[in-house]
């Protein structure tokens, strides 16, 4: 159980690790806060996986699991077109095995919903608010935010995405490593390009030096991706994507280009860089790094959202057996591994999601197509397994 040193704790970030870590901190006996910058959590995200070994099973301990199933969303059915319309490959994948090889399919946002009802009604949330300073004192963490108040917590840490407000606080700049690819992605409403769509289908279109990525969710949802080479990371303001994306990709798929021309401008589209967090260490003092604040492995490995739960189960697990120093070091020690694993093979997926390569566009669309399509349903897997604690 906790100890008094160490009982109270603020959680900077109300996203997937976030809520996961509040959870497990409040099973223990502590007393978690969440500060979270955002006024309300809106619905919005874009496919993401869940892997069978690691952020399932920190599901199942959560007895979120089955709620989780209920979303998922079958990709079994895999098709990747070139600029021209002319078919490279085709895969399927029967659903046990997409489980076993990649994970539980599912809107970010039906993810983070569900993380969120679980723990709102017994964890303090405090929406619209940021932390501005950090003083780690004899007694504490003296924490300064956004609206002026000062308050001492016994533990301070950081689950506040790539961009960890935090981090930069407390350990500084240095830490991104950009991959010089970026991407676009969203969930929109669309009707027509939905039916279009095969059940189970993910259409992708294969570009000199992009990738296009959608498939059908639920209730005539369609989630897609950019994922393209960059190689300085150009700033996009989020009124002007849905306009960037059209004019930039729209005219290499048809039904993209429907889908992008039917969204609102106030919809909301991700974009961002692939940038692995490349840490030492993640913890200082009182102060602690869990999810993409602390390693984030870019989406390219599959696992970001697996490995921030099980960070946040881990954190939790060994501050309530021992003193924060030791929980800290051990959570370090424990993960790094295959937090290593996870970024590595990050890098070596990105070469293929952003449509590049080492020889020409047209050459490899060429042994694309020469490619048997099960070969490549074997090779695609996200599996990384770490034993919980």
């Amino acid at each position: 159980m906790s100890t008094t040193r160490n009982r109270k704790i603020l959680i900077s970030g109300g996203g997937m690790a976030g809520c996961t870590l509040a959870y497990f901190l409040k099973q223990q006996g502590f007393i978690p806060v969440v500060v979270e910058t955002a006024p309300e959590f809106k619905r919005v995200g874009y496919l993401l996986a869940l892997n069978e070994q690691i952020g399932q099973k920190v599901a199942e301990k959560m007895d979120v699991l089955d709620a989780l199933k209920k979303f998922e969303v079958q990709m079994t059915n895999n098709t990747m077109y070139d600029t021209e319309g002319r078919k490279l490959l085709h895969f399927t994948l029967d659903p046990a095995t997409l489980n076993t090889r990649v994970g539980l399919m599912l809107n970010r946002a039906d993810l983070h919903l569900t993380l969120y009802e679980k723990v709102k009604n017994d964890v303090e949330f405090r929406m619209g608010l940021e932390i501005t300073a950090l003083t780690e004192t004899e007694n504490g963490v003296l924490v300064t935010f956004s609206n002026g108040i000062e308050e001492l917590f016994d533990i301070v840490i950081g689950a506040d995405g790539i961009h960890s407000k935090v981090r930069k606080l407390v350990f500084g700049e240095g830490f991104e490593n950009y991959m010089d690819n970026a991407y676009f992605a969203f969930t929109t409403q669309s009707i027509q390009v939905s039916n279009r769509l095969g059940r189970n289908e993910i259409k992708l279109i294969r570009g000199d030096g992009f990738t296009i990525a959608y498939l059908r969710l639920q209730n005539d949802e369609v989630s897609a991706y950019v994922f393209h080479q960059e190689k300085i990371l150009e700033k996009i303001a989020p009124v002007d994507r849905r306009d960037y994306i059209l004019k930039t990709y729209g005219q290499f798929d048809a039904d993209f280009k429907l889908m992008i021309e039917g969204m609102k401008k106030d919809e909301y589209i991700f974009h961002d860089g692939f940038t692995q967090i490349v840490m030492p260490q993640w913890h200082k003092g009182r102060v602690c790094l869990i999810g993409d604040a602390a390693f984030c492995p870019t989406p390219a490995s599959g696992v970001g959202a697996s490995m921030a739960m099980a960070a946040a189960y881990i954190v939790a697990k060994k501050l309530s057996e021992s003193d924060y120093q030791k929980a800290f070091a051990d959570y370090d020690t424990y993960m790094r591994p295959y937090i290593k694993k996870a970024q590595s093979s990050a890098s070596r997926m990105l070469l293929l999601a952003a449509g590049g390569s080492i020889i020409s566009y047209k050459f490899t669309n060429f042994l694309l197509r020469l490619i048997p399509g099960g070969l490549v349903g074997r090779l695609h897997s996200h599996a990384i397994n770490m034993p919980l604690p």
